[in-house]
């Protein structure tokens, strides 16, 4: 089993269509389009794969702390019923001009999800090549993306085409299954979403958020009473 993640828009659900040859509906708007968590089966190099779509952090009609209740209840169901996770990609806009705090947060919040998981088993598909008129900007944001994530982090480039996306999905089919650390917290130390490190890590990032846009407002009503 795969699971995808991304921010609204990335192109997680045409790959998904794709390489499936499903017919998911597909958000050309700017409000969340996948809300439920869907699995996705077929047949790739005589091999049996499911892919997980999920629900991004950006989902625009839900907070992130739902988001992350109904991920971990499904990765919960799914150690209960021995199915194994062999890795998981997160798709990122390479057209966006520069990688702004919305996009860090759900990079981290994938990071938190993917405790335990080795770099072989994660990694990140850089989508939307066709609407950079200029490789170089494409480039660096690679490299802003690889600063992020740290050393050995992997990124793929997906072109839009079929064998783009069976590569990415074949770079994952023979990667160990692994436990995710939050599927251990929840079933083998019976800890409530709250208690599990990624709901601390996740709390926290919320808190500095809030911090940081409650500062922003402040400064923006202070430039306007002058």
């Amino acid at each position: 089993m795969v699971r995808v993640i991304g921010t609204t828009g990335c192109g997680k659900t045409t790959f998904i269509n794709l390489v499936s040859g499903a017919d998911l509906l597909i958000g050309h708007e700017l409000s969340s389009c996948t809300r439920e968590i869907h699995e996705v089966s077929f047949s790739l190099s005589t091999h049996d794969v499911i892919i997980i779509d999920t629900p991004g952090f950006d989902d625009t009609e839900r907070p992130q702390v739902a988001v992350l209740n109904q991920l971990a209840k499904y990765l919960k169901k799914m150690r209960e019923e021995g199915k194994p996770v062999c890795g998981a990609v997160y798709f990122h806009r390479i057209s966006d001009r520069r990688i702004g705090r919305t996009a860090i947060e759900n990079i981290r919040s994938f990071q938190v999800l993917c405790k335990d998981e080795k770099i072989d088993n994660t990694m990140i598909a850089t989508t939307m090549w066709s609407e950079v008129s200029d490789t170089t900007i494409g480039v660096q944001s690679e490299e802003q993306l690889q600063g992020i994530l740290g050393p050995g982090a992997r990124l793929l480039r997906h072109d839009n085409g079929v064998s783009s996306a069976e590569a990415i999905v074949r770079e994952l089919l023979f990667n160990a299954p692994l436990v995710l650390q939050i599927q251990r917290e929840l079933i083998e130390l019976r800890r409530t979403i709250p208690q599990t490190e990624a709901g601390r890590e996740l709390g926290d990032l919320l808190s500095r958020l809030e911090e940081v846009y409650r500062k922003e407002l402040q400064r923006a009503r202070d430039e306007m009473t002058i």
